[in-house]
């Protein structure tokens, strides 16, 4: 209209998102050119190519009947089947070259995600696999206008040494994160990207209990292993979703920390809660990382020493732990997320180029594997902002973007905010919030959500009012996908998981927990949040 004459507006944005429809199908606008024209000229309606993920050269599929179509199978496939829409629990079904796969035409959408029932291989018909999920990545690869011919989809099986993602080359050349097959979605809300469960995009509460799956033990002998179930009961109580807790310690096998992440996963089901599983534990105070990798944190306050990252040390303890927690628990309905470790970062300072490409290297090699055999449930690294993982000479404004656009197996930025101890204002800015507020920016950028993996008021002040105005810039500002309270234990006495300086407990070394629990109880509603 000429009261917009030689303003600009998006085609399109965010993939498929189209300004305007005709008929169902997208208009296409010429392009814009370099000079502002009295007016531009739409062109006749298209039906845009839809999107698929090959990575071999299709074959000539069967014939198809006018009920079904077929999916010509070359290599090896691996499909999430589950017998309903609900996104319950997953079959990985793995079908080998030249396998027949036939889908009914009819298709049942759900939110963002397009199903089609199985009729072939006989042993899952009846069963339903996703066509599509998050917005144009395809698990089974679409028709096309006549529905009479499929693309082929090849999928290698995935290896230690090498693994191979689902993604084609197309989506790893995106800045998008692969995609998500799960009940825990990313969901595009324009400004930011959600994590949504079930198709709810609601922003959500949680709470860290570290050594949650060590509970009984001789390292924490004042708590029992029925404190777990209680601590899970009063989280949810308290309107919670979240319960993050680390899942490895140098003093046990194997075979027990798995045994021992099950058990709290279940206690985190049972409460009808979900896990944000830690997978190690930069820090040494708790000893909360595998065993063998005592000797890297013995400087550095502690912290893993960065030749860690450059030997790639990882490879020995590290990786073989995470693989027989993702293979073994992947299935298992309490888990949400998996975060590869508890702030990582590069010490000692400063880091340079070579320091940061190692560190890129180790989270690209852990996320790669998760993401091969899982993928179902999101990923994040744990770090308290990328500036810890950057070059010191690095521009903290642009850096992270870029960071995130390259790591194509991370769903979800995670940050790690406190407030100051010596600030008693309630309104100022806590520790770190100015640089997480670049990585949410960045996060937004690069269409992943972002969540505050930790957070706490210090006893400086208010702790309530500074907790909400904190929540409101994070929440309302950053479009923060949800916020996890440090330090819960609402037992009446210490029982040495807290935290004095932070935490959120019923004990005296913490105070007002009735006004936090309040807040944060109520956080959608004093919000305003949708």
């Amino acid at each position: 209209p000429a009261a917009y004459r030689d303003m600009w507006v998006a085609q399109n944005f965010h993939s498929t998102y189209y300004l305007k429809q005709i008929e169902d199908e997208a208009v296409v606008v010429e392009p814009a050119p370099t000079t502002h024209p009295d007016t531009i000229t739409e062109s006749t309606p298209v039906t845009p190519e839809p999107t698929v993920i090959t990575t071999s050269a299709p074959t000539t599929p069967p014939p198809t009947d006018a009920e079904t179509m077929v999916v010509a199978n070359t290599g090896t496939l691996h499909l999430n089947v589950r017998e309903d829409t609900t996104l319950g629990a997953a079959i990985i079904a793995e079908l080998k070259d030249g396998t027949l796969v036939k889908v009914k035409r009819q298709a049942d959408t759900r939110g963002s995600i397009v199903w089609r029932q199985l009729v072939e291989p006989a042993q899952y018909a009846g069963n339903w696999v996703a066509e599509r999920v998050y917005k144009t990545h395809y698990l089974i690869p679409a028709p096309d206008d006549s529905d009479l011919n499929a693309q082929a989809i090849s999928v290698a099986a995935p290896t230690t040494a090498t693994p191979v993602s689902t993604t084609s080359a197309a989506v790893l050349n995106s800045i998008e994160p692969a995609p998500l097959a799960g009940r825990i979605t990313l969901v595009d809300k324009g400004l930011s990207t959600a994590l949504a469960i079930d198709g709810d995009t609601a922003q959500r509460m949680g709470v860290n209990v570290r050594e949650l799956a060590y509970f009984g033990t001789s390292e924490w002998p004042w708590t029992n292993e029925s404190q777990r179930d209680a601590f899970c009961d009063e989280a949810a109580k308290l309107g919670m979703t979240w319960v993050r807790f680390y899942a490895p310690h140098k003093n046990y096998t194997h075979d027990q920390i798995v045994a021992r992440t099950r058990a709290t996963l279940d206690a985190i089901h049972t409460a009808g809660l979900l896990g944000i599983v830690v997978l190690g534990d930069s820090l040494a105070e708790t000893g909360l990382y595998p065993a063998g990798d005592e000797s890297f944190h013995t400087e550095s306050m502690g912290h893993i020493h960065k030749r860690y990252w450059h030997d790639k040390s990882y490879e020995v303890n590290y990786i073989p732990l995470l693989q027989r927690l993702v293979a073994e628990l992947k299935d298992h309905p309490g888990l949400g997320m998996w975060q590869l470790m508890n702030e990582p970062a590069i010490y000692p300072q400063p880091a340079n180029t070579a320091d940061a490409d190692a560190f890129a290297a180790f989270v690209d090699r852990a996320s790669s594997l998760i993401y091969a055999e899982d993928v179902m449930h999101p990923i994040s690294i744990g770090i308290i902002n990328v500036a810890h993982v950057a070059p010191s000479t690095a521009n903290h404004a642009a850096y992270p973007r870029k960071y995130f656009a390259a790591r194509k197996y991370i769903h979800v930025a995670t940050c790690h905010c406190y407030q100051h101890t010596n600030i008693s204002n309630t309104n100022a800015l806590w520790d770190q919030e100015e640089r997480a507020n670049v990585d949410a920016k960045a996060a937004a950028d690069t269409d992943r959500a972002f969540m505050l993996t930790e957070f706490g008021p210090s006893h400086a002040g208010n702790r309530a009012a500074s907790s909400e105005a904190f929540l409101r810039r994070q929440l309302q500002g950053n479009h923060a996908c949800g916020a996890l309270q440090w330090g819960f234990m609402p037992t009446g006495s210490d029982v040495g998981v807290g935290d004095k300086l932070f935490g959120l407990s019923r004990a005296n070394i913490n105070r007002e927990y009735d006004q936090l629990v309040g807040l944060y109880s109520q956080f959608r509603s004093r919000f305003h949040l949708v």
